[in-house]
Formats: structure tokens, sequence, C-alpha cells
């Protein structure tokens, strides 16, 4: 996870994506995993899958102001503004 976290604040997104892949084939699955492979999405103006992944973090997590931010914006980039509220009311 650490590399895909290095590799994305070096601007290597594909790389960050294919470290944080083979991360999850090894079983990382907590919120910090999904919370910096949701931001290499958003990085990439992915925000559907982004917007997936911090949803996944967010459950993990419900009450981390940080992630929850991060998935309004994906929501409210999304077309989902109703889910925006939501998440930024929690």
């Amino acid at each position: 996870m650490n590399v895909g976290t290095a590799r994305r604040c070096r601007g290597h997104l594909e790389e960050a994506l294919f470290a944080f892949a083979r991360a999850a084939a090894m079983g990382a699955a907590s919120a910090d995993f999904y919370y910096n492979l949701g931001l290499t999405h958003i990085d990439r103006n992915d925000f559907e899958s982004a917007r997936a992944v911090l949803a996944k973090a967010m459950a993990q997590a419900p009450q981390d102001a940080e992630i929850r931010f991060r998935y309004a914006y994906c929501c409210y980039e999304c077309l989902r503004p109703d889910e925006a509220l939501q998440a930024l009311e929690g």
C-alpha cells in the first residue's frame, strides 16, 4: 500500500494502481487502503471508481471526516448530490 501511495504522490498513477492491486491481492482492505486508492482515482478524474472505494473506506471508518469529505466530493462529481449531502451530515 505504501508503494502505491508513494507512486501516487509522484504522479505515477498507473503504477500506483498496479501497486494497490498487488496490495489488495495480499489482503489489504483497511480504511486507509481504500482511502489512498480512492485518492488515486480522484487524481485520474475517475470519480465513479473513487466513490466506490471511498464508500468501502467510509463503511470501515464512519467517523473519519476526511474520508467523508472525499466521498461527498466524488458523489457530487458523479451527479449524486443527495448522497454527497448525506455523507456530509455524518
